[in-house]
């Protein structure tokens, strides 16, 4: 597999930060004396921030317009990107990899690309990416593969050489039927590749290091001469 271009997610991917948006939306509806149904959270992690305020606004009755939803989400986000997130162990390894053979990286996020772009900041890792891409520019979620396209524009890449990595099974999926080289990572016991193992080029299993990978030559390209 040769790549010239690697996409990321930006939660469970890149940032530690998985448990916060598994409590976001319960504590939301909490605020509003509201009781999260079953498979609330299967159902929000489909969507973009917009769709799933669009969701909460109308199962839960709240009768709220769609951007104040947003805002008071963006409220409980804002403090734990701007001063607590913190980079999955395994990261640094990967972004040095692609960064030392002059391969472009970009994130594609489907939270708020502000807040992503100030935790890269604070937490010195901005430089490793072209940019940061959020599925409020593509007005869709990555349930549909335009952020993906998009992000592959901008660094001038096509999908045939480009690697997606996710912590989703359903975007790895997304991802894979749009001609993508795929790489899951599964951090958590709950994500359940198993039904989804056909879209995956490889499942980075969370006992397993980046170099297991490399020594399976799941990930490959050749260092550019300098």
């Amino acid at each position: 597999m040769e790549i010239n271009a690697v996409i990321f997610d930006a939660d469970g991917v890149i940032f530690d930060s998985l448990d916060l948006w598994d409590k976001l939306p319960i504590k939301y509806l909490e605020k509003h004396n509201k009781k999260a149904e079953k498979g609330l959270l299967d159902k929000l992690s489909l969507l973009s921030l917009e769709e799933g305020a669009i969701y909460l606004n109308e199962h839960y009755h709240l009768k709220k317009d769609t951007e104040t939803i947003i805002c008071e989400l963006f409220n409980l986000l804002s403090d734990f990107y701007i001063n607590e997130v913190n980079l999955n162990a395994f990261i640094i390894d990967v972004l040095n990899y692609f960064k030392e053979r002059c391969v472009p990286m970009i994130i594609a996020t489907s939270g708020d690309k502000h807040l992503v772009e100030k935790a890269l900041n604070r937490l010195s890792i901005k430089e490793y990416f072209q940019d940061v891409v959020s599925c409020a520019d593509v007005g869709v979620g990555k349930y549909k593969p335009k952020i993906y396209e998009y992000a592959c524009n901008k660094l001038f890449s096509v999908p045939s050489q480009t690697l997606v990595v996710e912590d989703t099974p359903g975007f790895i999926k997304t991802a894979k039927l749009a001609g993508f080289h795929t790489l899951a990572i599964q951090i958590q016991n709950t994500q359940n590749f198993s039904e989804y193992a056909e879209y995956c080029d490889k499942i980075w299993y969370k006992d397993e290091t980046f170099y297991d990978l490399l020594q399976e030559n799941v990930i490959f390209k050749k260092k550019i001469d300098k």
